[in-house]
């Protein structure tokens, strides 16, 4: 999600599914749905930062050999 949409649009998809009025999409937000979501969204994010790390030192590496 972090590479798809930004914070804040992932903010509004929570806070629609939350505080919906259609009963079907109150449906999803059960412990089984939510807690899986959470742990894809965290997999998702765990390895943008591993990402970002590497691409932050290999850039620090570059600079220093110029």
């Amino acid at each position: 999600m972090y590479g798809e949409r930004s914070t804040k649009d992932h903010e509004n998809y929570v806070d629609r599914m939350m505080n919906s009025e259609d009963s079907r999409l109150k449906g999803f937000t059960n412990d089984k749905y939510v807690h899986e979501e959470l742990e894809s969204e965290l997999a998702k994010f765990l390895e943008f930062q591993r990402k970002k790390q590497l691409i932050d030192k290999a850039n620090a590496l570059r600079d220093r050999t110029k």
